[in-house]
């Protein structure tokens, strides 16, 4: 059963592989196109630069368990966690 709070909550609906999920909207600060040609790796992580800034990457695919099979569509969002961001 899922908690009255959550259930009148907004969210943004996202598929990783299979799977939907429902991130709050108060939690996500910006959508943006993913695009491969603005990522850098730097000691193992891949970051994204946008509007000169370079925010850490998060595969959701790993983070979720979710078998890694090839990227179809993809987009980034960038949320908040405390002080801190990452797409």
């Amino acid at each position: 059963m899922i908690p009255v709070r959550v259930a009148i909550a907004p969210v943004m609906l996202v598929e990783v592989g299979e799977r939907g999920y429902a991130i709050p909207l108060e939690s996500v600060v910006e959508v943006v196109r993913y695009d491969p040609r603005t990522t850098n790796r730097r000691a193992g992580r891949e970051f994204m630069l946008l509007r000169d800034a370079a925010l850490p990457l998060m595969d959701m695919r790993t983070r979720l368990g979710s078998p890694l099979g090839p990227r179809t569509r993809v987009s980034a969002w960038l949320s908040r966690s405390g002080r801190r961001g990452w797409a």
